[in-house]
């Protein structure tokens, strides 16, 4: 078996900790729209959750930038929304 880094065995945890209770949606917000918060995106997406990003949650360097993941990126990837719109109703 191949020796995995520390940040793939870490993703692979919190992965398994989601799924054994049962989390189906992921909501990100983040500091770089255009770089961590569209990796962590694909990263969700890949393994099957839906994917929420709160917009007004999120910035990068420079607006063109944040505009442009935002208009052509992440829609691709899940679905994106004001904070204020979200609802957080568990079991």
């Amino acid at each position: 078996m191949p020796r995995l880094d520390p940040l793939t065995t870490a993703l692979v945890l919190i992965d398994l900790h989601l799924r054994r209770r049962g989390v189906r949606t992921i909501v990100l917000g983040g500091v770089a729209t255009d770089f961590g918060v569209e990796s962590t995106a694909r990263d969700a997406w890949e393994r099957g959750y839906a994917v929420v990003i709160a917009e007004d949650a999120t910035s990068s360097v420079s607006a063109e930038l944040h505009e442009f993941s935002m208009e052509h990126i992440l829609p691709q990837i899940g679905v994106i929304c004001p904070s204020a719109a979200l609802s957080f109703e568990g079991d």
